[in-house]
């Protein structure tokens, strides 16, 4: 039995276009009726087709698919099925990673607006710390970070994974782009610039809000969590930093979440 070219495509759900490609790559060679203006389809060819458009689907070219038939055809499909295999169990990994990242990341937004100058103690996983610029204030220097990095960082398959950091000293701050060391190796991130480890740590940790742009007043925002830390009986045993968890107007009123870090030990240790 024949099929038409029509009935072809709407049995693989292409093109008739297409169809006429995959014969002119010779993946099927359909015979040729009347003047030759007619292709004749068998079932063989149907079957050919599905091949050629599975093998597609797994990363072979359709110009390659007739060489790899007649030439070496189990040792050249196995060696794409390894690749394509490498790759998807690559692909899920990673997705594996960014799921995590940003259920974390939700149940942190979730929370942020309850846990305002509350306090809590937590550990903070370890991370990479890329330098961006320092400020006084809201007032920023140029960013120095290298164009290496920064185009990684904003590289669409890298953004979710960094987060922006803040050190502060008084009123003076350093600000970094920040990524969880685990998340740095999958990714295998370039290490350039002024950069630096901060290991896991305990730390005492709040939210606070840093209002509108030009308003933030570093030390007088941190200055409720030293005093809880003074009185709570811990030694700081590392800079004041945080993270920005969501900037943006609700309710009319401009809102920049932080969540701030501190470093402790308990002093009787």
């Amino acid at each position: 039995m024949y099929y038409k070219i029509g009935e072809v495509s709407k049995m693989t759900n292409l093109s008739d276009q297409m169809i006429r490609y995959y014969e002119k790559c010779g993946v099927i060679s359909p015979t040729r009726s009347g003047d030759g203006n007619y292709r004749n389809y068998t079932i063989m060819d149907i079957y050919a087709l599905f091949d050629a458009m599975r093998y597609k689907e797994w990363g072979i070219n359709i110009g390659d698919i007739n060489q790899m038939v007649n030439e070496n055809y189990y040792v050249t499909l196995n060696e794409n099925i390894q690749k394509l295999y490498k790759s998807l169990k690559s692909e899920i990994h990673m997705k594996s990673l960014l799921m995590e990242r940003i259920e974390k990341y939700g149940k942190k937004l979730t929370l942020c607006r309850y846990n305002l100058m509350n306090f809590w103690v937590d550990m903070i996983p370890a991370h990479y710390l890329y330098l961006s610029n320092e400020a006084v204030g809201d007032t920023h220097k140029k960013s120095n970070i290298s164009e290496t990095m920064n185009n990684f960082i904003y590289s669409h398959k890298n953004i979710s994974f960094f987060d922006v950091r803040v050190e502060f000293e008084e009123n003076y701050q350093k600000w970094w782009y920040a990524i969880e060391t685990r998340y740095h190796d999958a990714l295998k991130t370039p290490d350039e610039g002024i950069f630096r480890v901060v290991p896991e740590q305990i730390c005492l940790c709040t939210m606070i809000d840093m209002g509108e742009i030009g308003t933030f007043d570093a030390s007088t925002s941190i200055e409720p969590i030293i005093h809880y830390l003074k009185k709570s009986g811990y030694h700081q045993v590392g800079p004041v930093s945080g993270m920005l968890i969501g900037r943006g107007n609700e309710q009319k009123h401009y809102r920049r979440i932080m969540e701030i870090y501190i470093p402790i030990t308990i002093k009787s240790l």
